[in-house]
């Protein structure tokens, strides 16, 4: 039988073969190739073999002839059959003891594979196929030390990056081409020094001069410094004019052209900049100019221009912005745009685009306004809002080629909407829409809802409609068409052609009935399921056509009979020249296909 976790052989198992057989069903004997091709072959008495995982005992299986394995119990499709084959007795000229030993060929380390040195993993070396980079890791508490009396580093082809000479120098190279030297004084430098200082070390007003080698041209970088004054930094021309002065205060002066003026001047102690001026008044930027003053932003034409305004952690939090491949300027205000000019001049905001669906408000240039929100559940208060205080009178006013065509006003905390003598006001507080002029009288009867030519088509009510005046007789509050399901009293039959009309409490239901399965009993002829239970008020009606009805074979009247507060009719047939009448019952019907036209009329409660 098979189980976990039988403990292995005493063998030395240096190496091991898989092979992996995917089962068909009640397989029993496993050889020749495997699922990757390989050929099975082992040593026998060397193997494991698996199930789906789980390791067989030996009584599990038999082996025969170093290639075959044959299972006591038949397999089930797809199952995975795993064996082992275990290496023994490898040479032991083929390993390196741990005491240590000599190796005569390379020795080769897959990738990510690493040659670890230390107790601790102090130093490694590997290849890292993540990045691409061979790496060597020092990571125990000491240093990585290189020792050599003389240290180059190449490139694999030879050429130099960093020669190191004992008690020498030291050459640093760009492709090969020195251009740095250890001297015993310093460094010898070859081309372009580029360095993040330079210290010039003299007595008194030390000075750097940049110049052309005639010396015609050039400029003086120097400091005016006595024993007891920093005069600050200056930058001079070689005839000694004043570019700039740079003060130990922090002062900066940039001179005009004849070098006897500051034009530009930075006040470091107020943190103020002027242009033309040497004085504040609490300007942080501070522009003076005899003639016109133009201040301008430039960039290129598929660039943008800004200004921002903000915080120094939220620079551009307010920015003015002009756009150059659309031609639009835009402001940002609380870290978005909130509004922009585009290159027409419609000024659009809370929106980068026209179009009455995008959010937001337009006043075009072509003298149209648009106001579009995006509301969600929780949003209160409304697009527009237009306001009057103190005084009732018109809100908006409407006009067409310079007079007046409409107006929205306000009377008593309630709006009317008019044109001329017809509007309506909307009273919240009976919850109506009244007639009224544009100066908000009231006109009774006096405006039409809708034309002869400009008809309605619906009138959608909850309520309902005074016709012809305004008693309670008058209203009519309920009309309704629609179908109703019909039962009968004994067996089953045909019901069809099954509507009803309601006009206020009155209901006209029809109905067709024939086909009755009984035509024996004498069970009365009842029809249910009205649509509509009768109000106390008896249920009346008549059958319009009816045939193969013989009630007791005499003449007779067939008419309809409903007590109140029902929803089921009864039959009854009127005896010709006697004053009686009686239930109709089903052996009064003389075929199965008797049928009956019925129109049922009452009144109802709902």
């Amino acid at each position: 039988m098979s189980y976990i976790g039988t403990p292995p052989k005493d063998v030395r198992s240096f190496g091991k073969a898989q092979f992996d057989f995917t089962a068909t069903q009640g397989q029993t004997v496993f050889t020749g190739a495997d699922d990757d091709s390989k050929t099975l072959g082992f040593t026998e008495g060397q193997i494991q073999v698996h199930v789906n995982g789980v390791l067989l005992d030996e009584s599990d299986y038999s082996t025969s002839n170093s290639n075959t394995v044959t299972l006591a119990s038949a397999a089930n499709v797809n199952d995975i059959l795993t064996v082992l084959a275990l290496q023994t007795d490898i040479p032991n000229s083929n390993y390196v003891p741990s005491s240590g030993g000599t190796f005569s060929g390379d020795v080769s380390f897959g990738d990510n594979d690493k040659a670890i040195f230390g107790a601790g993993s102090d130093l490694s070396i590997y290849h890292e196929t993540s990045t691409g980079n061979s790496r060597i890791v020092e990571s125990g508490s000491g240093h990585l030390n290189i020792e050599a009396a003389n240290l180059n580093l190449k490139t694999p082809s030879g050429e130099n990056y960093i020669n190191c000479n004992e008690n020498g120098n030291v050459l640093l190279r760009y492709d090969n081409e020195q251009k740095l030297s250890t001297t015993s004084t310093g460094v010898d430098i070859t081309g372009t020094l580029t360095s993040d200082g330079l210290t010039v070390d003299k007595a008194s007003s030390p000075a750097i001069t940049l110049q052309e080698t005639t010396g015609t041209y050039g400029y003086k970088i120097h400091t005016a410094v006595s024993s007891s004054t920093d005069y600050g930094l200056r930058l001079r021309t070689l005839a000694n004019k004043e570019l700039a002065i740079f003060n130990s205060n922090g002062d900066v002066s940039f001179y005009e052209d004849t070098g006897t003026t500051a034009k530009f001047f930075w006040d470091a102690s107020a943190e103020s900049l002027g242009l033309g001026a040497t004085s504040f008044s609490g300007e942080t930027l501070r522009m003076e100019r005899s003639g016109d003053m133009i201040l301008g932003l430039f960039s290129g034409a598929s660039s943008s221009t800004f200004l921002n305004m903000g915080t120094t952690s939220n620079r551009d939090a307010g920015q003015i912005g002009y756009t150059q491949s659309s031609n639009h300027m835009f402001f940002r205000v609380n870290d978005a745009e909130r509004m922009r000019i585009d290159s027409s001049g419609n000024v659009l905001v809370g929106k980068a685009s026209l179009g009455i669906a995008n959010a937001g408000h337009t006043l075009a240039a072509g003298g149209y306004t648009e106001f579009t929100r995006t509301a969600t559940s929780t949003s209160t208060g409304g697009t527009l809002n237009v306001g009057r205080n103190s005084y009732d009178g018109q809100l908006a006013t409407f006009w067409k080629d310079g007079a007046t065509v409409g107006s929205i006003s306000t009377i008593a905390g309630f709006t009317v909407i008019g044109s001329g003598d017809t509007g309506i006001l909307f009273d919240a507080t009976e919850d109506a829409i009244k007639p009224r002029n544009s100066s908000t009288a009231s006109r009774d009867a006096a405006i039409n809802l809708g034309g002869s030519g400009d008809r309605f088509k619906d009138l959608y009510l909850s309520g309902g409609v005074y016709l012809g005046g305004v008693g309670s007789s008058n209203k009519l509050d309920d009309y309704e068409e629609g179908t109703w399901t019909p039962t009968i009293g004994s067996g089953t039959a045909f019901l069809g052609n099954n509507t009803y009309v309601k006009i206020g409490k009155q209901v006209v239901a029809t109905l067709y009935a024939t086909n009755f399965s009984d035509t024996t009993s004498s069970t009365s002829i009842v029809f249910g399921g009205l649509p509509y239970a009768s109000d106390g008020s008896y249920i009346q009606g008549s059958v319009s056509l009816y045939r193969y009805v013989v009630p007791n074979n005499s003449g007779h009247h067939i008419g309809i009979y409903g007590g109140g507060s029902s929803t089921a009719v009864t039959l009854y047939a009127c005896r010709t020249n006697t004053s009686t009448y009686e239930q109709l019952v089903h052996n009064d019907l003389t075929a199965s296909s008797a049928n009956f036209f019925l129109k049922i009329i009452y009144n109802t409660n709902s």
